[in-house]
């Protein structure tokens, strides 16, 4: 694995931290200056040498120990940063560590996932988030419970490289990529694309006018405004300590002429003092969401939004302290310019970059996607059509090609609702349903006041549901969901509870009335009514009316499931015992709705 996380996918510079003062050998703090220069410009592998080999000529180099540490975890290696962070905690009085100290630990135990020993941690911390990881911990089953419903799949184009951070182009995709670099530069990335999404196809280059010397990274295509923004990594004017210059990353935008890109324009937004990257767009092309270290946020880099008015983008909007952290926002992307998904190691999580949806308007909510799209690595650069159930995104997850992979998902989640009614149509409240599934997790739902409930399915499982309730005969129903395709729709059910017939001492006779009048009828008067059928049709007299039935059936169901089929719609249920009417269908139900309110009362 290469232990190197470019500042395409970081965004910000790490600064020099000098080591604590104490004499040490002229040598080994050469060595710790080469380390902090490999370790700001990201090249975690690089640095992670020279700090073990300062560590291993001095003892107490804390704060040397501490980068060492911040290098393994930005490298997806938890336990040996948790090793370094342990040794210096061991060192040290408790409270001589601070709150940034404590949640870094915390963090590292929760990648890890030594989860109570991290809300040990985490809860000795005051920074904000830790607080959020304590949230996470607490709830960690509502974060694992689409896991079963998920496909994740390792797409077609990943390389030993790193490659990351997708977005639509027409039909394709495009993405970033080091798979044609022989540089050591973790920043020597380019952009690639194919045209069809769905096809195996030649995959592109795009041309030097917009790959450049520098490195280029996350970018949106602009479909209404024919504008592809682009990220760039550029060395700007200011310097480190040492002389060094910044690397620092822009925006650029360049315009599709006849499919044809012609020189790319930096925005109005970029400055020598600071970053800004990750463009998202809305549908019109005119709000851009994007990521910056700008003075004035909550933390390493924000997500800020900026209209563009008058042929220039407007001032700067931080999104505030309900997505900002005090640390890491980024990688935005905007559906449907009502929600924006974004990744951050500030808001909580399962380690790294996490994953987040926020649905933008008056009251902002922020929910974590949960597992399997996050882990305990960066998962970030989240793309989706279809109202998010299916799409691509970026992780270093174990088990990929490369250091960074794209993967694609689909989700197979689709709620089921229903309603259950008795057989005069009325919802029939607090019915146990019992769902037996296919994958080892049966679940329990019980209807609501109006005789609804809901539970996920997943499309190609088989599921036996049980409704049960004091008064009411059981029912057992299949369910069986075979839509794949990616726009569901709520499924309504509506499932008849026969009533408990009371018991006759003689056998009972089930028929189905389909007419009645104080004349005589005929076949074409029973036809005019609805009845088409074929089956027997009985006469009968009853206080001067003439009343006619089909079918005979001992028990109730038969004669319920012909009343729905017989196109009659006042036909009802009239029960015999010996060619003698005893009872209907209506003063069967009102003794049962009288039976039930006593219970119900009791």
């Amino acid at each position: 694995m290469n232990n190197s996380r470019p500042l395409l996918i970081y965004l910000i510079v790490i600064f020099y931290f000098p080591v604590l003062a104490q004499n040490i050998p002229y040598n080994v703090a050469e060595k710790v200056r080469l380390a902090d220069i490999e370790y700001r410009n990201n090249n975690f592998e690089g640095a992670i040498k020279l700090y073990q080999s300062a560590i291993s000529k001095v003892d107490s180099l804390f704060d040397v120990q501490i980068k060492l540490a911040r290098c393994y975890q930005y490298s997806g290696l938890p336990d040996s940063a948790i090793v370094q962070y342990r040794s210096v905690f061991n060192s040290l009085k408790e409270n001589s560590i601070s709150d940034s100290l404590l949640y870094e630990f915390g963090q590292a135990l929760v990648v890890s996932k030594q989860y109570e020993e991290a809300a040990k941690w985490l809860s000795k911390s005051k920074d904000s988030r830790a607080k959020n990881y304590l949230k996470t911990i607490s709830n960690l089953d509502q974060i694992n419970q689409d896991s079963i419903f998920t496909n994740i799949v390792n797409w077609r184009i990943n390389t030993s490289g790193s490659d990351f951070s997708p977005a639509y182009f027409k039909e394709g995709l495009i993405w970033v990529s080091n798979k044609n670099s022989t540089s050591s530069d973790p920043n020597d990335f380019d952009l690639f694309y194919t045209k069809d999404i769905n096809q195996e196809g030649e995959l592109e280059r795009f041309a030097n006018n917009i790959n450049s010397k520098f490195g280029e990274g996350s970018a949106v295509y602009s479909s209404q405004g024919g504008k592809l923004y682009f990220t760039r990594v550029e060395k700007k004017n200011k310097k480190l300590e040492d002389g060094e210059k910044i690397h620092q990353l822009s925006i650029f935008e360049i315009s599709d002429e006849a499919g044809e890109f012609k020189n790319p324009i930096p925005i109005t937004l970029n400055s020598d003092e600071f970053s800004i990257g990750h463009p998202a767009l809305s549908k019109n092309g005119n709000q851009l969401f994007f990521a910056s270290n700008m003075p004035g946020g909550f933390g390493g880099t924000d997500i800020y939004e900026s209209t563009y008015i008058d042929d220039k983008w407007s001032e700067p909007k931080n999104l505030g302290a309900k997505v900002n952290t005090s640390g890491n926002e980024s990688f935005p992307f905007l559906l449907n310019d009502s929600t924006l998904y974004l990744a951050s190691d500030g808001l909580g999580g399962l380690g790294g970059l996490d994953i987040f949806k926020v649905s933008l308007g008056n009251e902002i909510e922020v929910s974590n996607l949960g597992y399997p799209i996050n882990t305990a690595y960066d998962d970030f650069g989240f793309i989706t059509k279809n109202n998010g159930r299916s799409g691509f995104f970026s992780s270093n997850r174990r088990g990929g090609q490369g250091s960074d992979d794209i993967y694609k998902f689909t989700y197979l989640k689709v709620p089921f609702f229903a309603e259950v009614n008795d057989q005069q149509g009325n919802p029939v409240p607090d019915v146990k349903v019992k769902i037996n599934t296919n994958y080892g997790r049966d679940l329990v739902s019980q209807t609501d006041s109006l005789g609804r409930y809901e539970f996920p399915v997943k499309v190609g499982e088989k599921y036996k549901l049980i409704l049960s309730k004091k008064g009411y005969q059981s029912k057992q129903i299949s369910l069986n969901p075979k839509d794949t395709s990616e726009v569901y729709e709520t499924q309504v059910l509506s499932h008849e509870i026969p009533v408990i017939a009371r018991k006759p001492t003689d056998k009972l006779e089930y028929r189905v009335q389909i007419g009645a009048a104080l004349e005589p009828m005929d076949k074409r008067d029973l036809e005019r009514r609805g009845y088409k059928g074929s089956l027997k049709i009985e006469a009968y007299q009853e206080d001067n009316w003439y009343k006619y039935a089909i079918g005979s059936f001992e028990n109730i169901e038969d004669a319920l499931r012909l009343k729905s089929s017989c196109n009659v719609s006042d036909a009802f249920i009239v029960v015999f015992n010996k060619n003698t009417k005893v009872d209907t269908e209506f003063s069967m139900l009102e003794r049962i709705r009288i039976e039930n309110a006593n219970i119900s009362s009791k």
